[in-house]
């Protein structure tokens, strides 16, 4: 089956894949077959012929005229007070500051900070708070008291209040009112839910920090604090050759699928933990209010 090939012009392509793209990618986008396949060819034919020179220029002065062809040099100037100006480049890479993950792709730009927490060793095992199959309710306390900190460093209350000492989180006039304390958060705040909020997001390093709250399932916290979601991974990378070795045809249509379903919002993974089925899918959109409704 992968040796048996469709040819397109000078081009044969395995047919398996070709019926992938064809019955796979192409049904939802505005483009027939008869046209990707044409442009794939034209690609095909044209990046193939600089494999010819692969390792053979020798000539620096044949080379260099190449370079200044396709723009790759430039001919210096007699000024040599200049400046490099970059466009068009995300807040991800220009302004934010936070790692660039390899791995995990999906879900990796936001994350619980209660679970990072609770299942590494960024917070000790001494003091009877190992890790363990069933919830430590002493290493919950650590988890909670380490997150408190960090609320109070990344989003300080006035006044030298704590956010370990908040019974309730509402929003008041776009701003947020802790019980029997009002102390305004600067420009902190930029999203949440109107009155007694199910989520509150705050900004800081151009990073989001989102505080979620339910009082009905979390009444072993005081403030009603379900969790916080802390802005992580900012770019990810996908890796066909290194991480993951794409070798073959059919590795290559497996990859191929994967990242179709993640254009679709659709990828999901299902796996065996002791007898029950676990479901990994995408995070849907997150939906907020601004501070203002």
């Amino acid at each position: 089956m992968a040796n048996e090939r469709v040819r397109i012009g000078n081009v044969q392509v395995a047919k398996i894949l070709f019926d992938f793209v064809n019955e796979e990618v192409l049904p939802d986008m505005n483009i027939d077959s008869d046209t990707f396949w044409s442009g794939a060819e034209l690609i095909i034919a044209e990046l193939s012929l600089h494999r010819m020179h692969e390792g053979k220029c020798t000539d620096i002065t044949t080379y260099k005229t190449f370079l200044y062809d396709i723009g790759y040099l430039l001919p210096q100037t007699n000024d040599e007070n200049f400046q490099i100006n970059t466009i068009n480049v995300d807040n991800e890479i220009f302004v934010q500051v936070a790692p660039q993950l390899a791995v995990p792709l999906v879900n990796a730009r936001r994350c619980s900070l209660y679970d990072a927490l609770y299942s590494t060793d960024a917070i000790s095992d001494c003091d009877s708070c190992e890790r363990t199959n069933e919830n430590n309710q002493k290493r919950g306390e650590k988890v909670i008291s380490f997150t408190r900190k960090f609320l109070d460093q990344s989003i300080p209350l006035t006044s030298n209040f704590s956010h370990a000492d908040a019974i309730q989180y509402s929003i008041v006039n776009g701003e947020v009112k802790v019980r029997n304390l009002f102390r305004q958060i600067g420009n902190q705040i930029i999203s949440c839910d109107k009155g007694v909020p199910h989520a509150i997001v705050f900004v800081h390093h151009d990073l989001h920090i989102e505080i979620q709250i339910d009082r009905k399932n979390c009444r072993n916290d005081i403030a009603g604090i379900k969790g916080v979601i802390i802005e992580s991974a900012l770019t990810t990378i996908v890796d066909c050759e290194d991480s993951i070795a794409v070798v073959d045809v059919y590795d290559k249509i497996q990859l191929n699928r994967n990242w179709l379903s993640l254009m679709k919002g659709n990828l999901e993974a299902r796996f065996m933990k002791g007898n029950k089925t676990i479901v990994r899918k995408l995070h849907p959109d997150r939906i907020y209010n601004s501070k203002n409704g």
